[in-house]
């Protein structure tokens, strides 16, 4: 997988070595001095570097979202301003619903699909994250001892918690906002509703936050 040309442990230094490259990047640090008769030889451990490519996924998350949605939400401004190509030549004497009402429905849900899929993508490199960072520091067999069912948020954080003895809460993190990332991306792909291309709350995730952090505003105004 290391597009070097060598091995990481082939590069010698005095102390440690950080070694980068456009897309991969190393950390390689000395840990003991090998004896084999008269030469002795520099024994490294190489680790990826996950921040950067956590950085960089979280990165693109923000692009990707802040590039799509202002298409969607101009869309809207031009329907609710009466803005060519929207505007409305109808008699009024005939009109029982506002005008281009399917063409600013569809934007609004783009918009919140663009946001399901950035948070689907968030979800899997938290993960993927704390997956990789499980390994880095030698406890890969915790994994395979997770239970089976139930959430895979709450399932890490234990394990963090009683295994690996970090308390996520003590990092300052909004562990709660983290959990609603979870729930409601699950929302978005498995509690899916033929009747309508809005998304919903499943009754899990309702009963433990009433008042998620991605409730819709115009739906909360309303309640």
């Amino acid at each position: 997988m290391c597009m070097l040309g060598h091995h990481p442990s082939h590069f010698a230094a005095s102390n440690s070595v950080k070694i980068s490259a456009s897309r991969y990047r190393w950390t390689a640090h000395r840990r003991r001095r090998r004896y084999q008769g008269a030469v002795s030889h520099l024994v490294y451990d190489v680790h990826v570097d996950l921040l950067y490519f956590l950085d960089r996924r979280l990165e693109f998350i923000r692009y990707f979202y802040g590039s799509t949605t202002p298409v969607f939400a101009e869309i809207k401004r031009k329907i609710d301003a009466g803005e060519e190509p929207y505007q409305d030549h109808r008699d009024p004497e005939y009109v029982d619903e506002p005008a281009f009402l399917k063409e600013w429905e569809d934007a609004d849900i783009a918009a919140h699909l663009v946001g399901a899929h950035c948070l689907a993508i968030l979800q899997v490199t938290l993960q993927a994250f704390l997956t990789e960072y499980v390994k880095e520091i030698g406890c890969k067999h915790l994994l395979s001892e997770l239970p089976k069912k139930g959430s895979w948020f709450e399932k890490y954080r234990e394990m963090f918690l009683h295994k690996i003895g970090i308390d996520w809460r003590a990092s300052g993190a909004d562990i709660e906002l983290l959990e609603q990332v979870n729930l409601t991306r699950n929302d978005f792909f498995h509690n899916v509703d033929i009747m309508t291309l809005y998304t919903y709350q499943d009754p899990r995730h309702a009963e433990k936050y009433p008042d998620t952090a991605f409730a819709d505003p115009r739906v909360e105004s309303v309640i």
